[in-house]
């Protein structure tokens, strides 16, 4: 249908009117938030899952459920599905090894360590780790594999522990803690395999080993001319000024990464033949998944 432009002109401006004489009540506001997730995650299940991935090929993930959250392992290449631990087994397990009796558990920080069949739970007074097939807990220090990883990727051989430090990519021998560099032109606001979204950001770098871990597929991350964000804490005496880089919508500088990919035994830094891409993922906003796993590399 061919609308003529002075009828198109004359229909937006009739509905540029009416919008203009909406009314938004307290009412409709509390209707639409009757509809937000925090109202409604208690009366859908089964919407989705976030899985973890193991360096097998397997993953575990949780769901909530009407009476309590469930803890699944899968295995896709055999089409296996089952629960990943008794709860009940491993409150009990937790509460004994505590030295308590009947206290309930939080299980919604725990991690898995696959390789160990190992739970990881965080507790007040430190880290427990169990066993999902002996339900026998032990503590562990801070040193402990599950903990290292979070500011540390460890190469699927074992041996060695990529990490940031002064902007640039290092890697460390775990048998004798030797430090080596492989990365030499980091620079404030343009480093390596950083964790930034601008939202969310920890130490722990984004980058994927290769199977045979003698390569590392990153990136270098440009910040330059991103504007800041800042918070202040909120203590008795001197509060703490907390700034990071954080682009808005309306910026025109956000954030680019450089794909790279790094030999580890020369060191030699390989960058892709590609112009810099825009800091984002298939999947989220962010090019890093939860536990810090690099998406859309494989």
């Amino acid at each position: 249908m061919r609308v003529k432009l002075p009828t198109l002109f004359l229909f937006l401006f009739f509905v540029a009117q009416v919008d203009a004489q909406i009314t938004v009540t307290e009412e409709n506001y509390s209707r639409a938030e009757a509809t937000l997730g925090t109202t409604t995650r208690g009366m859908v299940y089964h919407t989705s899952i976030q899985p973890n991935w193991l360096e097998d090929d397997r993953f575990w993930y949780f769901q909530r459920m009407p009476e309590d959250e469930v803890y699944m392992l899968v295995d896709p290449a055999h089409g296996e599905h089952r629960p990943l631990f008794d709860e009940a087994r491993m409150t009990e397990a937790i509460n004994l090894h505590l030295g308590i009796s009947g206290a309930e558990v939080n299980f919604s920080r725990v991690s898995y360590d696959g390789e160990t069949d190992r739970l990881l739970s965080p507790q007040r007074n430190g880290n427990i780790a169990c066993s999902v097939i002996t339900y026998t807990c032990e503590s562990v220090e801070g040193t402990d594999s599950e903990s290292a990883r979070r500011t540390a990727a460890i190469s699927p051989d074992g041996n060695f522990e990529a990490f940031r430090k002064d902007n640039n990519l290092w890697i460390r021998t775990i048998d004798t803690d030797e430090e080596r560099q492989l990365t030499f032109d980091g620079e404030k606001d343009f480093g390596y395999a950083i964790n930034n979204a601008g939202w969310v950001r920890n130490e722990r770098p984004v980058l994927l080993w290769s199977p045979d871990s003698k390569k590392i597929a990153t990136f270098q991350h440009d910040g330059r001319g991103v504007g800041e964000m800042y918070m202040v804490s909120t203590e008795i005496g001197r509060s703490e000024l907390d700034a990071w880089k954080y682009p808005l919508p309306q910026d025109s500088v956000v954030f680019m990464i450089h794909r790279v990919v790094i030999h580890v035994d020369e060191p030699r830094t390989v960058r892709l033949d590609m112009a810099p891409d825009y800091h984002r993922g298939t999947t989220t906003d962010h090019i890093a998944d939860w536990d810090g796993t690099f998406m859309d590399v494989r």
